[in-house]
């Protein structure tokens, strides 16, 4: 439940891009919170490039369409991000055509939503060439460069915009190139370090989460850090 301060203005919800009756426990209660609390006319959805391309975003200018129809891309915010960007963000959109970060979404909005809308779809690249040495994503120029762009064209384009950060979290265990088990101890570990995630994240501590990308998250496999960095660079 969102406390009364959160109402006001939903920013973003945090959703899993698994398989939908494996992750309805958690799909189910992030939408219920949208669909109550925001008049959302453009979604923000940062995914994950899980097939390469090597740019950190990699937007797309494509509709796309799911057994309930089609999801209009917001071509004119898209264009005017790349106008403050100084640069097309589209030139690898090709990773789009194997991925399902971005379209597990579409059917949840589609359904849940009583009004006109269109979706600004972005897949965010890895964070580990950027790190290591000392270096934290604040110090990547380009990066936070595209990021300040994405704010400027929120602010010119006057969008009721609400972010949908469609992210994962641990991929731990042998499927996963472990040589270990996941016991029901190792599960608790886990959960417990999610729970230290997800509060960073509901505080907006920027600092914080970059201090545990490094120790805690690239080790459990966490794939949020691209987007979620984004999200909270843009709180600031």
């Amino acid at each position: 439940t969102l406390p009364d301060s959160a109402r006001k203005r939903l920013l973003g919800i945090l959703t899993p891009h698994i398989d939908l009756r494996v992750g309805a426990a958690a799909y189910t209660p992030a939408y219920r919170q949208l669909f109550e609390h925001t008049e959302a006319d453009l979604f923000i959805i940062l995914g994950v490039a899980h097939y390469g391309g090597g740019s950190f975003f990699i937007a797309t200018e494509k509709d796309f369409e799911t057994p309930l129809g089609i999801v209009e891309t917001d071509r004119d915010f898209l264009h005017a991000w790349e106008d403050f960007a100084g640069g097309k963000l589209t030139r690898e959109d090709w990773a789009h055509r194997i991925e399902h970060s971005i379209e597990f979404q579409l059917p949840f909005l589609q359904h849940g939503c009583s009004h006109p809308f269109k979706i600004l779809p972005v897949l965010c690249g890895s964070v580990e060439p950027h790190l290591g040495e000392g270096r934290r994503l604040e110090d990547a120029a380009g990066i936070n460069h595209q990021i300040a762009a994405l704010r400027r064209a929120l602010e010119r384009q006057g969008k009721k915009a609400v972010f949908v950060l469609s992210v994962d979290l641990a991929h731990m265990g042998p499927k996963f190139g472990d040589d270990f088990a996941i016991t029901s101890g190792k599960a608790q570990e886990i959960r417990q370090a999610d729970g230290r995630m997800f509060d960073i994240i509901s505080r907006f501590d920027i600092d914080a989460f970059q201090q545990i990308m490094e120790s805690d998250l690239l080790p459990r496999k966490v794939d949020a850090c691209s987007a979620v960095y984004t999200f909270l660079s843009l709180m600031k």
